[in-house]
């Protein structure tokens, strides 16, 4: 029995490992991505002690094992922080990401998320899971008189529920919305100083049955089909319910002539969910900015009652 689960202990950590690296190239393979390798290492370090360092033939082979996986695990999620971009002339804006879970179950719980998000002081917030439209604007407008909000979201009574919301200092607009294969993405037009910036706000369905990369790929080809023209995409962002590692990303990053993942120049764990653990296992919330843009800095923070981190990025325009 002792030997069964030590055996185990190394298949689960060789595959889920590997799997990492492979992606979601399969439905099985994509579940296999949703398996946190940390927990498995933390197993099986404490299984090979309580062996002695014995739980295979070769003595603490499976604790070097561990470690070797939990390094991987650890380093697909943390890195010093890029440094600030030199170059774009253009205004300093910033930009705030959150899902913020409906807002919580009462008017403490909205108030706390919107006294965090006023502690960062962004000029555009791009909310997934936003209150429902009345609920934040009497909250915000009590706050923030003189913003603007714009938003699109799916009916009660739909199976998919989403809520896509844009507040800015500046006059914001929904240009275009489109439904993909597994969740929904809407253009926003916000207008800053010097020059109007267009994002495009995405959020994919939680099942983990649903595959991501085809609807990310979809979000691709929405940058690539406006990269020619006088409406490029400048930023992706959302709460796209898939790690960094997903297959689909490689096309958003190669698209409209490039890409970056803002959170790389924060130096903090990317993980964004689940937000109660010190420190949580799947960063599946994303802002992606176009490579027009120089990304200065960013930081990914936590509030209740959500269970998901928000990232704040300073950008410069080009």
């Amino acid at each position: 029995m002792q030997t069964a689960i030590s055996y185990a202990l190394l298949i689960a950590l060789l595959v889920c490992s590997t799997v990492q690296h492979i992606g979601d190239r399969s439905r099985l393979l994509m579940l296999l991505m949703f398996v946190p390798v940390t927990p498995l290492a933390l197993w099986a370090l404490l299984w090979d002690a309580r062996r002695r360092g014995h739980a295979l033939r070769v003595r603490w082979s499976l604790t070097l094992l561990a470690l070797g996986a939990e390094a991987l695990a650890l380093g697909s999620l943390w890195r010093p922080a890029r440094a600030p971009e030199r170059g774009g002339t253009g205004e300093r804006v910033r930009l705030l990401q959150w899902n913020t879970l409906w807002g919580g179950r009462g008017p403490q719980q909205l108030a706390d998320v919107l006294d965090r998000i006023d502690a960062l002081q962004p000029d555009v917030v791009f909310l997934s899971e936003a209150p429902r439209n009345a609920r934040l604007r009497r909250a915000w407008s009590e706050r923030h008189a003189g913003w603007y909000l714009a938003n699109t979201g799916s009916r009660e009574d739909d199976a998919y529920w989403y809520n896509l919301t844009v507040l800015s200092r500046r006059r914001v607009q929904l240009r275009q919305e489109w439904t993909l294969q597994t969740g929904h993405a809407a253009l926003f037009d916000v207008q800053l100083p010097a020059r109007s910036m267009r994002v495009l706000l995405a959020d994919l369905q939680s099942s983990p049955i649903l595959p991501r990369s085809p609807s990310i790929r979809q979000l691709a080809q929405l940058v690539e089909a406006r990269a020619r023209g006088p409406e490029a995409v400048d930023v992706v962002l959302g709460d796209f319910n898939a790690p960094g590692h997903f297959l689909g990303f490689d096309a958003l990053a190669a698209a409209g002539g490039g890409f970056r993942r803002a959170a790389l120049w924060s130096g903090q764990w990317r993980g964004t969910w689940p937000s109660f653990l010190p420190l949580p296992m799947f960063d599946i919330d994303h802002v992606w900015v176009s490579a027009r843009w120089r990304v200065q800095s960013a930081e990914i923070f936590s509030g209740p009652p959500s269970d998901h981190r928000g990232q704040r990025v300073d950008l410069r325009a080009p």
